[in-house]
Formats: structure tokens, C-alpha cells, sequence
């Protein structure tokens, strides 16, 4: 008949640093997908906030293009952080300025309603419309 070995202290460390190394290993790796979906979702908030200051950006530009000439229609505008779309719908002098404004596939819609006396132009309305 074999007998088993005396001494079996060696197989019990090693099968304690292999469920140690396992359990680490885990829990590192839960902590790895953690971070990277952390790291997406942030990534989505900053281009949303890029989207929406470039949808204000593009609002401007199309106030003062409107300022100084009344029959501006509105345009497509490529920029550094994206890209937007201004197009007005006129009935002097109140004028509804839309604009779409893209930064990386996020895109932020908002309109406004303005009034253009002269060199003036006053805000009457302004509204996010999605994001």
C-alpha cells in the first residue's frame, strides 16, 4: 500500500498563494473594467459640454452675422472641437435662429428668437432643443 507523503506544508502554501493570486488577479480586473467604463462616461460628459459651448458659439456667430446684414440665411461652420449647422427663418426684424452643432457623434440642437433693429439685436428667446 503507498503511503501519502508526511509533510504536506508545501501543497498547503501553494494552493494559499494560488487562491491569493487568483482572488488579486479578480478583483484587479474588476477594478480595470471599472475604469474604463468611468473613463467613457467622462469622456461622453466632456463632448457633451464641448457640444452644447459650440452650439452657443455658432448662436453667436449667427447674432452677429445677422447684426450686420440683415438677409444672412445662415451657413455650415467647421471648427476645432466639431462642426455646426446655422440656418435662420426670417420675418424682419424677428428672426428664429437654429443651430446643430456636432462634436465626435455628439450633437447638441438649441434656437433662439431674436429681434435686429439697426446695429441692436436682443435676445427674445433661447432654448436647448436635445443633446
Amino acid at each position: 500500500m503507498i503511503q501519502p507523503p508526511k509533510n504536506q506544508n508545501g501543497y498547503i502554501a501553494l494552493i494559499a498563494v494560488l487562491i491569493v493570486v487568483v482572488t488579486t488577479l479578480a478583483i484587479g480586473l474588476s477594478l480595470n473594467s471599472l475604469s474604463i467604463g468611468e473613463t467613457e462616461s467622462g469622456l461622453l460628459a466632456q463632448q457633451s459640454v464641448q457640444s452644447q459651448a459650440l452650439a452657443d458659439s455658432c448662436l453667436q456667430e449667427a447674432y452677429q452675422k445677422l447684426r450686420l446684414d440683415p438677409l444672412y440665411a445662415g451657413e455650415s461652420l467647421n471648427l476645432g472641437l466639431g462642426s455646426c449647422n446655422i440656418s435662420i427663418i426670417d420675418s424682419a426684424p424677428d428672426y428664429t435662429v437654429t443651430v446643430e452643432a456636432e462634436v465626435s457623434s455628439i450633437i447638441t440642437k438649441a434656437a433662439s428668437d431674436v429681434t435686429v433693429t439697426g446695429q441692436n439685436i436682443a435676445v427674445n428667446h433661447w432654448q436647448i432643443l436635445s443633446n
